[in-house]
């Protein structure tokens, strides 16, 4: 049964509404019957994104072609914002939901990254990164919210309308590489919330969406990576990464005013209950690095590996990656030269994802107490099964600065094979 039109007769004007979450409440806006108006950045990239968003509103809209317009123009400009909203109501007479969802994302360093082992190039939190992330999020919904708000409040009869500031769940929490960008959405839901004082007596509300991890062009690039997919899906609750559509729901209601007409000032979490997930530091932990090998090919295997971690030292730091100690696998294991022993240690692989003890720093597990040194001339100890994991909590990097414990690499899976901590 399908759901009833909601927003039939209403006009709705949407910032950033060419692609991702833009987009899907641009479409759903339009199911539910509204005349929809997207604003979009321009230029010949976009011609593709503008014909595959005509096509599906048009699927949407039928015969009716008056019902969706395009407005290119960069809102970090003042004059966009006026402009997107005056050509909004030339198009359909009035304006009565206003949402501001334009805005960039790029991961950066806040200081400059020193390693012991440079490897990666990272970005670094510059003048113009800093200016255009504010420009286009803070200040760019500032000018644009004021435009529809003046129209709105000022410019047409009946006064009144909702107003919705896609803010993020970053509003409320920290990034390390995200200080230039938490600021400005949290910014997006303080402007929502001193916009409800200030347009409430015009008999607009202000509300603000925040959504979690959402699938869209700014992280795709991020998520590839189905190691770090997996630990960020296995944060949430709800056991997914959220989807555009997923904001959808949530907007339409807060344009609705016979669903939302008391709410106004309000912050509405769209994460799949990741951020009141206080307890999963360790549930769940993936392993993207392990090595096997057997004599007598110690030094090679030592070498190669020793070598391969100098580069992997800054992937970790950068990913914010721990190292979490297993138990071997049970037919490898034995009461004097494992502390971890368990009955049910699990067999261990590239793909299985296993629990374990969490390292404040990298040690060696070894009840003899000796260390594997990577040379061809000591035997390796027989008690290492380390894993590389994910998990929110970063080494630091005095715990790597220091010339003690041992990187060490899983090398066995119950068959025989040997494991080696490698000396630092």
């Amino acid at each position: 049964m399908p759901l009833p039109q909601l927003l039939v007769g209403k006009v709705a004007a949407i910032t950033g509404g060419l692609t991702g979450i833009g987009r899907a409440i641009a479409l759903e806006y339009l199911r539910h019957g509204a005349k929809v108006a997207i604003n979009h950045l321009g230029g010949p990239k976009e011609e593709p994104l503008l014909e595959a968003l005509q096509k599906d509103v048009s699927e949407i809209t039928g015969a009716d072609s008056h019902s969706f317009i395009a407005v290119p123009g960069d809102v970090t400009q003042p004059e966009t914002g006026r402009d997107f909203v005056a050509r909004t109501v030339a198009a359909f007479g009035r304006l009565d939901i206003f949402v501001s969802n334009a805005g960039v994302c790029k991961f950066a360093e806040f200081l400059e990254f020193v390693l012991p082992y440079p490897i990666l190039s990272l970005m670094l939190v510059d003048p113009p990164l800093l200016g255009h992330t504010v420009n286009t999020n803070l200040s760019g919904a500032f000018y644009a919210t004021q435009a529809a708000a003046r129209q709105m409040a000022l410019e047409q009869s009946p006064p009144g309308g909702s107003i919705i500031g896609i803010s993020s769940i970053s509003a409320l929490v920290g990034g390390g590489q995200q200080t230039h960008y938490t600021p400005t959405k949290a910014g997006v839901l303080s402007l929502m919330q001193s916009c409800a004082v200030a347009l409430g007596k015009y008999n607009i509300r202000c509300n603000a969406l925040l959504p979690g991890t959402i699938r869209t062009q700014l992280n795709d690039e991020d998520m590839s990576d189905p190691v770090k997919r997996e630990y960020m899906e296995g944060r949430i609750p709800l056991g997914r990464l959220g989807q555009p559509p997923d904001l959808a729901g949530p907007a339409v209601f807060l344009a609705c005013e016979e669903l939302s007409s008391y709410v106004t000032g309000a912050q509405l979490l769209v994460d799949g209950g990741a951020f009141v997930n206080l307890q999963f530091l360790g549930d769940h932990i993936s392993t993207p690095y392990a090595f096997t090998a057997t004599p007598p090919h110690t030094f090679l295997f030592s070498s190669s590996v020793n070598c391969l971690f100098s580069k992997m030292l800054s992937t970790m730091l950068f990913q914010r990656l721990q190292v979490t100690a297993l138990p071997p696998p049970p037919t490898l294991q034995t009461g004097q030269s494992d502390p971890n022993i368990t009955r049910s240690a699990p067999n261990v692989s590239n793909t299985t994802s296993v629990q374990g003890r969490i390292l404040s720093t990298i040690e060696a597990i070894s009840g003899s107490g000796s260390e594997g040194t990577g040379s061809s001339s000591e035997k390796p100890p027989e008690s290492f099964m380390y894993v590389l994991g994910y998990c929110a909590m970063a080494v630091t990097r005095d715990d790597h600065s220091r010339n003690s414990g041992c990187v060490v690499i899983e090398a066995g899976d119950g068959s025989g094979s040997r494991r080696f901590g490698l000396q630092r």
